[in-house]
């Protein structure tokens, strides 16, 4: 099984681009590692294997000064558990934390069909154009079955109990 801790030889995707058919090498691992493992467990790789840079990116909004934007791919899988982790830290309560998570569809709507498509063709199901509520409560459960708490997360990914304040602060000013 492939885990996200693998993610740094997936970035050498664009030198596979230029010297491979990188987009046969995407459907290959899609098709045969990714459409296994589901959006789900997607999640919790995430969750465990790049902890510490959930705390860098959460770190750099705690310094930020003035606005910050935060991006990835679709804006839903790693952009939507980081801003899930930031709407915990500020208080909101975990309803408010996955229908925010959900409204990335109504985002992502004009790109929906080009995408589904993309993921379809890849090897993947239609699930991993989606942001599906369920997906995330099944991550923040993980989350809590296996640290306890959001917080104790935090905590052992190195964005502890000061950097938590620090984050409230900047963002409630």
């Amino acid at each position: 099984r492939v885990h996200w801790r693998h993610a740094p030889a997936l970035l050498a995707l664009k030198v596979y681009d230029k010297l491979f058919d990188g987009q046969r090498f995407r459907t290959h691992f899609c098709k045969h590692h990714m459409a296994h493992l589901g959006l789900e467990n997607m999640y919790k790789d995430l969750l465990m294997y790049c902890g510490k840079r959930f705390a860098e990116a959460l770190k750099t909004i705690a310094e930020s000064k003035g606005g910050v934007l935060i991006h990835c791919a679709h804006g839903k899988d790693r952009t939507g558990l980081l801003c899930a982790l930031v709407l915990h830290v500020c208080g909101a309560s975990e309803d408010a934390i996955v229908a925010d998570y959900a409204r990335s569809n109504e985002g992502l709507a004009c790109v929906a069909d080009r995408t589904r498509r993309e993921i379809e063709e890849m090897g993947c199901t239609a699930e991993f154009a989606l942001a599906q509520p369920e997906t995330l409560r099944g991550a923040l459960r993980y989350i809590r079955d296996t640290y306890v708490s959001i917080d104790a997360y935090l905590d052992v990914c190195g964005f502890g109990g000061e950097w938590r304040q620090k984050l409230r602060q900047n963002l409630q000013e």
